[in-house]
């Protein structure tokens, strides 16, 4: 249910599939809303901060966005478009039910079964307990490769680990005002201290 997620859910529903999305939290938006992480970067060309270098469901997700005020604060680098957690998760349900998708939230994909090379069903645990859902097609958006990790595929694992992300919402008491940029160099301030 993060980015990915939705758009291949969409597209796999808007094209006559029958699509089941598999989703840990009990909502969709992925790290946008379950960590706060409110800012779509790679949304915005490079060399024009004002251009939109998406199309299709992720241009469709922000203009949707935009069109209820779910676009939060524009105090944020140019380059980062600032959404409203809360508006991200009725508009990704709006878009997904729209699609014919069925959600089942609160899902922990817990393994694979095979024929020969191909996945043919995961097996997932849920509020309801154990399942096992087969589909012809499976598209892993987990963002960790989970799905064709349990299918015995090769991997590789780095000791030099993506770092977590340094996004974070700063809210400031009434009467408080600074520009992001002072934000950006007050933070880093902090963070080189600690």
């Amino acid at each position: 249910g993060g980015s990915a997620g939705i758009a291949a859910a969409i597209s796999a529903g808007r094209r006559g599939l029958r699509t089941v999305l598999l989703e840990q939290h009990g909502f969709c938006g992925g790290m946008s809303v379950a960590s706060s992480i409110h800012v779509f970067d790679g949304v915005m060309a490079n060399h024009d901060d004002k251009e939109l270098a998406v199309a299709g469901v992720a241009k469709e997700l922000v203009d949707r966005l935009e069109s209820i005020g779910g676009m939060g604060c524009q105090d944020n680098p140019p380059e980062c478009l600032s959404v409203d957690p809360e508006a991200l998760k009725w508009v990704a349900d709006q878009m997904l039910a729209e699609s014919g998708v069925q959600i089942i939230f609160h899902a922990q994909m817990v393994d694979v079964e095979m024929n020969g090379a191909r996945v043919t069903s995961v097996i997932i645990h849920s509020k309801g307990g154990l399942f096992r859902i087969g589909a012809d097609f499976i598209v892993d958006a987990s963002g960790d490769g989970d799905v064709c990790a349990l299918a015995g595929a090769d991997f590789d694992l780095s000791n030099n680990l993506q770092p977590m992300t340094l996004h974070f919402r700063v809210f400031l008491p009434n009467g408080i005002n600074r520009s992001w940029k002072e934000l950006e160099i007050g933070c880093a301030e902090v963070l080189n201290r600690a």
